[in-house]
């Protein structure tokens, strides 16, 4: 009860106003493949929850990271052809695109390196962009310079929820390194509060400066969009 409350008085916003490509552009709404949805039926609720916010499409992000050695382009997509496929009977309105989430560790310079890589794709935009994260807990060794390695293979990086690194980067740094050619990719439910206080005030004020590229859901589970501070 004190947490439908809350949910009355937070800000909500709109689809159109963070959304305006009706894209979701961060989910892991492809099925048993990382730590997101679970099971074909899952998945399906999930496009439904999209498409009652208004949500005409989403790009597919699985992880790419130590943590899940199995994921490579070759069977991701193999992968995603199959579900697209089973979506299709059930929101043939909805499109499903395919990229990947980089974790900046120890092996993503090899990736970088072969060439073998998800690009995310970008209405409106046909230059090659690569969405990558890092991990919350300590920030890797070389990680700007990996960021500016990304740009000389020819691709744009965007990080996934910078608001999220707070205990090591400040607004100042993300203004730097938003100068430098970096772009971002903000989490829909850090404007809500859904990862802390300190993580909703950075996010605010990257959002209120446009510094955020585009905006996602970052989904995990079937009900993530009840979650978040989003109205149709």
């Amino acid at each position: 009860m004190i947490q439908a409350m809350l949910r009355l008085f937070r800000k909500q916003y709109r689809t159109r106003e963070l959304l305006p490509e009706a894209c979701d552009t961060h989910c892991h709404l492809l099925p048993q493949v990382d730590d997101g949805i679970r099971c074909h039926a899952d998945a399906l609720r999930l496009i439904a929850g999209m498409k009652a916010m208004g949500l005409r499409e989403c790009i597919c992000t699985p992880h790419i990271s130590l943590r899940f050695p199995q994921n490579e382009p070759v069977g991701l997509r193999r992968h995603f052809e199959q579900f697209r496929e089973l979506a299709a009977a059930s929101h043939p309105d909805f499109r499903l695109h395919l990229s990947a989430e980089y974790m900046i560790d120890e092996r993503f310079p090899r990736l970088l390196r072969r060439e073998q890589l998800l690009p995310w794709p970008v209405a409106g935009d046909s230059r090659p962009h690569l969405l990558v994260e890092m991990p919350t807990g300590q920030l890797p060794m070389g990680w700007a310079d990996t960021l500016c390695d990304i740009r000389a293979h020819g691709y744009i990086p965007v990080l996934a929820h910078p608001e999220r690194y707070h205990r090591h980067l400040s607004a100042d740094d993300f203004r730097r390194l938003h100068q430098l050619g970096i772009h971002f990719q903000g989490n829909i439910g850090s404007l809500g509060g859904l990862y802390g206080k300190t993580a909703r005030d950075l996010c605010l004020t990257l959002h209120r400066e446009k510094l955020y590229y585009r905006w996602g859901s970052d989904a995990h589970t079937p009900n993530a969009f009840a979650k978040l501070p989003l109205n149709p």
